[in-house]
């Protein structure tokens, strides 16, 4: 009979109990997550009954957040990006000292935003340095636990704005979601079936970024089918991409893209400028004219609670906003080029890095930094930068263990 030392067996206990915590913890952040699946049906909602509870979703934001600075409160803070964004917090307290003293033009709710972008991707990043390599398997049965119901309940939904719209019975075709976050976890899993009836959900969605994000994550996933000469995704790919040359020709859902293709740029119009990027166009005019005004925020961002004017020539819509849809132009505006550049090679470095990975978490990476060209889901939304943190937080064993 073998024994035992006491305290060897006092540390795998707390080891364990650790692991549980952390465990239930990310089930409980996925779990408020969730409830962006119900945008479709409160859309629903709104378009037939005029009964607006949309803003429903944005609570996922402010429940996260607030288990975040909980959760949070105990992790390790030693990661290098983690450090980054200190010092960036830190730096923007100064801004905003000096911002008071100048008189400037100040907007208390663009101030909030400002640090908001800022605690959000601390929060998570401190939370998911929890986890370690030895953690991934109950971090994936975490994952995939949300990415299925997620999929179970924004379905449906996508599927029945789809059909309202084409009925005539609501009059806008564009629903956005953020499902890119939990296809990967189905992708070439069960054959060519599953990339197929999702690259029809996406184009259901009539959503020209999340088409494009969609076709990205396929094409990673791709890469690593072909150090191992499996056939059977290579022919997906291709057949997705006759679907979309075909649609293109002879359909007119694919009719926003041409603009692209056909060199046909006008940004003197307002119209063009209006309908060809979803009103993206007019807040890089609108930041760049910000800057053209203060050349010296270039370089280390404005000041919290400044902000530039979004004009909308088309409707004579003029409002004030402090981000972009394109996160990047958004970080350059709100924190410089000193943070922006070096924040995109870094992303950029993960994923050259991992590139011919078919992991999960990576490819869900692939899609956030993609979606970061079109949408503002690093500025505003927790969840992305949860998956991003254990993303990097369990990059090593997924370097090592490419599939």
């Amino acid at each position: 009979m073998s024994l035992t030392d006491p305290v060897e067996v006092t540390e795998s206990t707390r080891c364990t109990s650790l692991l549980k915590t952390r465990y239930v913890q990310l089930r409980v952040l996925l779990s408020f997550s969730l409830i962006d699946s119900l945008s479709s049906w409160l859309l629903i909602l709104l378009y037939l009954t005029g009964i607006d509870l949309v803003w429903l979703v944005n609570l996922n934001f402010a429940l996260m957040s607030f288990m975040l600075l909980r959760f949070s409160s105990q992790s390790r803070r030693d990661s290098p990006l983690t450090v980054f964004f200190y010092t960036l917090l830190l730096l923007s307290f100064v801004k905003l000292a000096s911002f008071f003293d100048s008189g400037s033009a100040f907007q208390f709710k663009h101030c909030l935003s400002y640090f908001y972008g800022l605690l959000i991707p601390l929060l998570a990043l401190s939370f998911t340095s929890k986890f370690s390599s030895a953690d991934a398997p109950s971090v994936f049965e975490a994952l995939n636990w949300y990415a299925r119901r997620y999929l179970f309940i924004a379905l449906p939904g996508i599927l029945s704005y789809s059909l309202l719209y084409f009925t005539g019975n609501i009059s806008y075709f564009g629903l956005g979601t953020n499902l890119y976050y939990v296809i990967p976890f189905f992708l070439f899993k069960g054959g060519l079936l599953k990339p197929l009836l999702l690259f029809g959900v996406v184009l259901l969605t009539g959503k020209r970024a999340f088409l494009v994000t969609f076709l990205s994550e396929i094409l990673f996933s791709m890469l690593s089918f072909f150090r191992r000469s499996k056939l059977y995704p290579v022919l997906t790919c291709a057949l997705l991409f006759s679907i979309l040359f075909w649609m293109y020709n002879n359909t007119e859902l694919l009719s926003r893209f041409k603009w692209i293709f056909e060199s046909n740029f006008n940004f003197d119009d307002p119209y063009f400028l209006a309908v060809s990027a979803g009103g993206r166009f007019e807040e890089v005019f609108g930041i760049y004219n910000y800057f053209t005004e203060n050349p010296l925020d270039l370089l280390f961002g404005s000041p919290p609670g400044s902000y530039f004017f979004w004009n909308v020539e088309l409707s004579d819509y003029v409002t004030t906003k402090n981000y972009s849809h394109i996160t990047w132009v958004g970080y350059v505006f709100r924190y410089g080029l000193t943070f922006t550049v070096p924040l995109f090679l870094y992303f950029l470095y993960l994923v050259l890095r991992n590139l011919g990975s078919s992991n999960p978490l990576y490819i869900s990476f692939i899609g956030i930094f993609v979606g970061s060209f079109f949408g503002a889901s690093l500025i505003i939304d927790p969840t992305a930068w949860i998956l991003l943190g254990l993303f990097i937080s369990l990059c090593t064993s997924f370097h090592a263990r490419k599939s």
